[in-house]
């Protein structure tokens, strides 16, 4: 056991304890750590827990609650470009402008890299203020970022139906053409004459009514070879159950022949959710994937290791949606079991749940199907209920103190803050145990007090991060990461 984790914090009292809209007795999170974990978790989609417009202002507020720190805040979108996310380093520079933040043109060119982020940054100024009012370096940076944009990228990003469509944005910037190639093209985009062929687009191949769709999984077999590899990962559905010997061994070619450059442009998570409803044919080609990216991927050493995860109302209960709490769960739990082999996979909601039939199979499972199809097992059988956050973990840690050295909690956090809180601070702290919370739908409050988060005993993550190795490896000392991740910014911005 690494009792090196059983220092103690001397902050807890400053923590903030604050009444969300809905009137739970919540922690305010720090602002600069609200700002990243915000940035790695915003999507905007209606949720159980906030709509759309609820999270953007939530966003936006930690954007602004963090002006004072500027460098920090262009070190947080660098990051977040970095981690692959694309509406928040979009709209924080959209913010950033809006305050006359100077902006480096490097930092400009490096986020927006496609038309549709300079499209969502338009779109939300619109939305907010009525208009946009661009600085005239962040404007030049714009039209930069659009010379910079290759044909392809450009024709796949003509956005015909979207608030600001590619036409517009070449009206409104006026890109000089590189050479009368792309004159021709600026041109055609804005005579609506450009059209994608469906060698150059899977999407477009996909969304063809002229071909039938075993047709289109044929053009899809004689591409494989040209198919980007994010976009044979978010397609690879299609082949189901019609994968000939040549196209598996295709297949497997384009992911075990994979530089490591490529490799890490992977989401495994995009691996992982191909597998969720998917039969077993292709199984071998995406376990090949996994491993490859997983040999990629520098792993934290997190010794024996437990999950705990939330089954309250929140997580799924009723709801009987692919992308709901319990499902980002089963995510988890499909790309970390293999890897760390726990000792356990226990379950709450108002208290433990023990189910040691499916819990043995999750273990024993390595492919990410057979994890998924026990969760689809499990979810009729699981006790939906309330969220003894606090009450959980303490039984969870006392249970199993000289078993495991890190825990994993897989939860949304929704519910107040619980009376035993004093007491569970004090035993997860001296417990020797590391606590890794996921909060799969985090919109800056949390239930674990956030003076303590990133301490020898705390972790906070958010959302469903493809990144999350990167993140433990970095996010183990919050203050220490960011004097970082703000050094690292700067080195890059002054190569």
């Amino acid at each position: 056991m690494n009792t090196s984790l059983n220092k103690r914090a001397s902050s807890v009292s400053r923590a903030k304890k604050v009444l969300n809209e809905e009137g739970m007795e919540r922690y305010e999170d720090r602002k600069d750590r609200s700002l990243l974990l915000q940035s790695l978790a915003l999507k905007l989609a209606h949720t159980f827990y906030k709509e759309p417009d609820a999270i953007l202002k939530s966003f936006e507020k930690t954007v602004n609650d963090n002006l004072k720190d500027p460098e920090f805040l262009k070190a947080v979108i660098f990051y977040a470009k970095n981690l692959g996310m694309r509406l928040s380093p979009s709209l924080a520079l959209a913010i950033l402008d809006r305050e006359r933040e100077d902006i480096p043109e490097k930092l400009i060119t490096y986020v927006y890299t496609r038309p549709d982020f300079i499209a969502n940054a338009l779109a939300y100024l619109k939305m907010t203020d009525g208009d946009f009012d661009l600085s005239e370096e962040y404007r030049d940076g714009l039209r930069k970022a659009l010379e910079n944009m290759s044909e392809i990228t450009l024709k796949r990003k003509m956005m015909r139906r979207r608030t600001f469509k590619l036409s517009d944005l070449i009206k409104i910037f006026r890109p000089t053409p590189k050479n009368a190639k792309m004159s021709e093209l600026y041109k055609g985009i804005i005579e609506n004459k450009v059209r994608l062929t469906k060698e150059e687009s899977v999407t477009t191949l996909l969304s063809d009514t002229t071909l039938s769709k075993e047709e289109k999984v044929d053009e899809m077999k004689k591409n494989v070879k040209n198919i980007s590899i994010n976009s044979l990962t978010r397609n690879l559905s299609q082949f189901t159950g019609s994968v000939d010997d040549k196209t598996k061994n295709n297949l497997m070619k384009r992911y075990t022949n994979i530089d490591i450059k490529n490799v890490m442009q992977i989401n495994p998570f995009d691996l992982i959710i191909s597998q969720e409803n998917f039969d077993y044919a292709l199984s071998e080609v995406l376990d090949a994937a996994l491993k490859k990216w997983a040999e990629a991927t520098i792993l934290p050493d997190l010794g024996r290791v437990g999950f705990l995860i939330d089954v309250s109302g929140s997580m799924g209960g009723s709801y009987q949606e692919a992308d709901d709490g319990f499902s980002k769960a089963f995510k988890y739990l499909a790309l970390l079991s293999p890897l760390y082999k726990p000792e356990f996979v226990w379950f709450f909601s108002n208290d433990i749940q023990q189910y040691p039939t499916y819990e043995k199979m999750i273990i024993q499972k390595s492919n990410p199907n057979e994890i998924f199809a026990v969760g689809r097992s499990m979810r009729s059988r699981v006790q939906w209920g309330g969220t003894a956050l606090h009450l959980s973990i303490m039984k969870t840690m006392e249970r199993n103190q000289e078993k495991i050295d890190t825990l994993f909690v897989i939860t949304d956090e929704y519910g107040n803050i619980e009376q035993n809180v004093d007491e569970f601070n004090k035993m997860a702290k001296t417990a020797g145990i590391k606590l890794i919370v996921i909060n799969i739908a985090y919109t800056g409050e949390t239930n674990i007090n956030p003076m303590e988060h990133s301490t020898k005993w705390a972790i906070l993550i958010g959302g469903l991060n493809a990144k999350i190795f990167d993140y433990l490896n970095l996010y183990m000392d919050f203050d220490k990461f960011k004097k970082t991740l703000i050094s690292k910014y700067q080195e890059w911005l002054n190569q």
